[in-house]
């Protein structure tokens, strides 16, 4: 009975609901949809058609066009730009166990010259190189031969067995986005066997202008003295980071000035003084980032030379 009752309450207030009492009303209009949808369909492609017809201005075709080439550009173009170097390397054939390191970069090639000590061609007989799917390389001459990478961020090996030898002489090579040995001279300390130099004659001279005969001026005695002179410029001498003690260096000249108690292997160090009695000489070298020295009777590779 109370069910009933509830129902017939609850019918009762919808009927008087605000709902239920607008019935008798006016309804809303309806909606006006649009007659000629098909007109207007075909009015908009006319439009569009019309437009892509229209001559287009020298100007914002040109606009498009610079547009369409800066977005080639940005694409294809490398973020890299490695500084490119000359690399002489001093070989010692009875010393195979110095790990000389080129550089290398992609998109750039290291070509590589083999002379002997006096600057003389020496053949090369067979390349190889450890990772072939990492570096590619051609040989372009008897002396000469090109090597590229392949890949970024790749590291391998190369060696070289020369004519008239028995072992060959190994390198690394390294890739990376700086710097680029460009060209590379690898000069053997040996006499190749299609040299015309006789070394019994030579050797005399050589050692004749590389210690009584050394380029010496007066600046290059300041700086033997560990004095910089005028036109010197004071430079870092540093390994992994570090800077090591004992040895000093300048820029001068375009050439590079190293004072220190041992010898520079590679590239190649010139005495810029007479000889030391202290056993601390003066050695030039060309301007090179990275040598090869031997000091207290370690092979220290990697030294860098940088300025203050």
């Amino acid at each position: 009975m109370l069910k009933k009752a509830l129902s017939i309450s609850i019918v009762a207030a919808l009927m008087t609901s605000p709902a239920f009492a607008n019935k008798d009303k006016t309804p809303p209009p309806p909606l006006k949809l649009k007659e000629y949808r098909e007109k207007e369909i075909r009015d908009l492609g006319v439009y569009q058609l019309s437009r892509r017809l229209d001559v287009m201005s020298s100007d914002t075709a040109d606009n498009i066009k610079r547009q369409v080439e800066e977005n080639i550009r940005q694409k294809q173009q490398d973020i890299r730009s490695p500084d490119q170097k000359f690399k002489p390397l001093s070989i010692d054939l009875n010393n195979p166990m110095v790990q000389h390191v080129v550089k290398a970069s992609v998109n750039y090639m290291n070509q590589i010259v083999v002379l002997d000590k006096y600057g003389n061609p020496w053949k090369i007989k067979r390349v190889g190189i450890g990772a072939t799917e990492f570096f590619g390389h051609e040989k372009v001459d008897d002396h000469i031969i090109w090597v590229w990478p392949k890949k970024k961020y790749k590291e391998s090996n190369i060696a070289l067995l020369l004519e008239g030898e028995t072992k060959p002489i190994n390198f690394k090579i390294v890739e990376g986005p700086d710097n680029v040995d460009s060209f590379v001279e690898l000069k053997i300390q040996g006499v190749s066997p299609n040299s015309n130099v006789k070394e019994f004659e030579f050797d005399p001279l050589e050692l004749q202008a590389s210690t009584a005969k050394a380029d010496v001026n007066q600046d290059a005695m300041l700086m033997a003295d560990g004095i910089t002179p005028n036109g010197a410029k004071r430079l870092s001498v540093t390994m992994q980071g570090s800077e090591l003690e004992g040895i000093t260096a300048w820029s001068y000249r375009d050439e590079f000035y190293i004072r220190f108690s041992g010898s520079v292997i590679s590239p190649q160090g010139k005495l810029a003084a007479p000889p030391s009695s202290t056993g601390i000489n003066l050695y030039r070298i060309p301007r090179i980032d990275e040598i090869l020295i031997e000091k207290n009777g370690l092979l220290m590779n990697g030294v860098q030379i940088k300025n203050l």
